[in-house]
């Protein structure tokens, strides 16, 4: 099946795009989709400024070519209001810094089948690629100060546009949806050759849909799993019995974590083979890399070619940040120099005795840093 549109090209079900097994079906986009793009600045913070893919209507927005551009995409089944996480993003990022911020609202179009939606969103990444060239040639913007911000299927309607303009600065995938992308190709979904810089906050991660709305696959640079990846803390179980609301929590909570990290929480994480050696405390003092999941993650240079895994606890509730006080530390059978990082996300609301302990500690091992 192939299906032609006069503004945005050719769309086929041939493969990838179709799997035996992971992608037993396929449909192309809809016609006529109802995408509306909704530009927020420090001018309009509360009030949307709705701009086309047109020239008058780029030139004639307060979209400021200067500064940074964030754009966040919602995946299926969302029902778009400023009461959801999607606008409170929005805030926080305002509240940060001055950007350009564009929320993607193709409600009315991700709704379901859940194949037709897929599709549909093959279509509203091509939209919002045109919608960035056109702004790059009235406003001057390099595709280098783009972070876009995609939650499940959003996720991988951001990788197809950073596959199409290839310059993208950064791509965050929030739980990236797994129905029809397990094991898929990186031309089918979200991937770390679609951004500079691609980061993953895995929340309701499965093997298949019955494990999880969400993959589990390491897909980016760095790649996040709080509390596993799977299930989350406030969450309740998130077996096939409880999928209306414990999944759809654990899957939809990484938009909470990823607006507590713009200035509420660090969420320090450790690099670590698996979260049964991350609950084993073997994560923080054998030389483990660290980052920061969310908003200020980095990416860690020369990772091109294998997997970086982080793992971190959070809280069941808001704004979710759980302090990291402890270090394991292996007994040595030589006396010798080391050294430990510790992360101490909230150090000034320790104890004293248990500053003194940890004092006591790092004193037997040498020099330490923070």
């Amino acid at each position: 099946e192939e299906k032609c549109f006069d503004d945005i090209g050719c769309f086929s079900c041939d493969p990838p795009f179709t799997d035996g097994l992971y992608r037993p079906s396929c449909k192309v986009p809809e016609g006529n989709l109802s995408i509306r793009y909704l530009l927020f600045t420090q001018l309009n913070r509360n009030e949307s400024f709705f701009i086309e893919i047109t020239n008058d209507s780029i030139a004639t927005s307060p979209f400021d070519g200067s500064l940074p551009t964030k754009i966040i995409i919602p995946g299926f089944n969302t029902t778009l209001n400023d009461t959801l996480e999607f606008y409170r993003i929005k805030d926080e990022l305002l509240k940060e810094s001055a950007y350009n911020v564009i929320i993607i609202d193709w409600t009315k179009d991700d709704n379901y089948p859940y194949v037709q939606a897929v599709a549909n969103g093959r279509a509203v990444a091509v939209y919002v690629s045109q919608l960035l060239e056109i702004i790059k040639k009235n406003k001057g913007i390099e595709y280098e100060s783009v972070h876009i911000i995609g939650h499940s299927l959003g996720a991988h309607i951001a990788g197809w546009i950073g596959e199409r303009l290839n310059k993208i600065g950064r791509i965050t995938g929030l739980d990236p949806a797994g129905p029809f992308f397990q094991h898929a190709p990186d031309e089918v979904r979200l991937d770390k050759t679609d951004a500079q810089f691609v980061d993953i906050i895995h929340t309701n991660g499965g093997r298949n849909i019955a494990q999880g709305f969400g993959l589990y696959e390491a897909i980016g640079h760095v790649d996040f799993y709080p509390n596993g990846g799977t299930r989350q803390p406030g969450c309740g179980d998130t077996t096939i019995f409880n999928v209306i609301d414990a999944r759809s929590c654990a899957h939809t909570i990484s938009l909470n974590y990823f607006k507590s990290s713009i200035a509420k929480c660090k969420f320090p994480a450790a690099n670590c083979k698996n979260y049964r050696n991350y609950n084993n405390k073997e994560c923080y003092c054998n030389n483990s890399i660290m980052d920061n999941m969310g908003f200020h993650a980095k990416k860690i240079e020369d990772n091109e070619s294998h997997e970086l895994k982080f793992y971190l606890y959070t809280t069941a509730s808001p704004p979710y940040c759980h302090n990291t006080t402890e270090c394991f530390i292996p007994e040595r059978e030589t006396e010798g120099q080391g050294f430990v990082l510790v992360m101490i996300e909230a150090f000034l609301s320790l104890s004293i005795s248990s500053i003194q302990k940890l004092a006591n500690i790092l004193s037997k091992i040498g020099s330490f840093f923070y």
